[in-house]
């Protein structure tokens, strides 16, 4: 597959855009927590609420068994349940008749694709666009592995939110999105009613850049636009979809049903439950449908990409 490589210069500036942002964060966040302990006192509790943050522990993960014996130790628990979620991650394998048939199709349309750049540009971002998503960030989110909270995002001064447009328009430009952008701080969470000592019972929940998020969410606004304009997404789709929820098709089923008994006729349903359709879709294959679909080459590109 083809990879765009970015030119030196703008690969220099687009560090230092970084770094600058990251210096004044870390002002940001050294001035907001030096007037946070200023203020406490032990008359409104502010205090004691504090000092919650610092005793809160999450549980333990207990020893894990596997077939090849039982992790123990951090390490052995952490490496088990990265590989378990590395497996949950990774591709079906296809029969062979399918891949003789198909793959050497999506193959050659994708390196086709890939090896001549979209010469069309995206369409840039603004201040208003982005500033309108940041006013919407929860303040109590975690933040990712460069510890910038919602928070101080929320409070940023408005020439470090041009700085943020700057740089995501220079992304969208480019088509060069931040490699530390796509590193993730996983947690392992339980499933409900599961046992704690099986790896399989554990979930991952990714916390990224909320950086990352913002520059998500202008490309979103893209590909939503384009999804809108074509019709794309057929008229059966709620899920996902801006003014539908899941709560739709029940409403349709049960109007169905009920259209049925009033006409003395039974309705008759078939619910399928597709096993990690999500966690294991073919990727090739996704793009080969998405070049079908004429998706828009800019924004498909930079999407290959984050």
């Amino acid at each position: 597959m083809h990879q765009i490589t970015l030119n030196p210069i703008y690969k220099t500036e687009s560090n230092r855009l970084q770094a600058k942002i990251k210096k004044e964060l870390k002002k940001h966040s050294q001035e907001t927590w030096k007037n946070r302990l200023l203020s406490l006192n032990t008359q409104d509790n502010s205090f004691w609420n504090i000092q919650k943050i610092f005793k809160n522990k999450r549980a333990d993960i207990p020893a894990l068994h596997t077939a090849s014996g039982i992790a123990i130790t951090d390490e052995q628990k952490a490496n088990l349940i990265a590989n378990t979620m590395k497996d949950n991650f990774t591709e079906n394998t296809r029969p062979a008749d399918f891949r003789n048939s198909i793959d050497s199709d999506v193959t050659s349309t994708l390196e086709r694709f890939f090896s001549h750049p979209p010469p069309t540009p995206i369409s840039p971002t603004n201040l208003d666009e982005v500033a309108a998503y940041v006013n919407k960030l929860k303040v109590r989110k975690t933040p990712g592995k460069d510890n910038i909270t919602n928070k101080m995002i929320r409070n940023f001064p408005i020439k470090a939110l041009i700085i943020l447009t700057y740089l995501i328009n220079k992304i969208l430009l480019l088509r060069h999105f931040p490699n530390n952008w796509k590193i993730a701080v996983i947690f392992p969470i339980k499933k409900p009613g599961k046992s704690s000592n099986n790896p399989q019972s554990f979930r991952p929940i990714s916390l990224l850049s909320t950086l990352s998020k913002i520059t998500e969410h202008i490309i979103l606004n893209r590909i939503n636009s384009f999804i809108s304009d074509t019709n794309l997404i057929n008229p059966n789709q709620y899920g996902f979809t801006k003014k539908l929820s899941t709560n739709h098709p029940l409403l349709r089923i049960t109007e169905k049903i009920t259209s049925g008994f009033q006409r003395g006729r039974s309705t008759g349903a078939v619910f399928l439950d597709i096993q990690k359709a999500f966690d294991r879709v073919w990727i090739s294959g996704l793009i080969y449908k998405l070049i079908n679909y004429n998706f828009p080459p800019s924004l498909f590109t930079l999407l290959t990409l984050i």
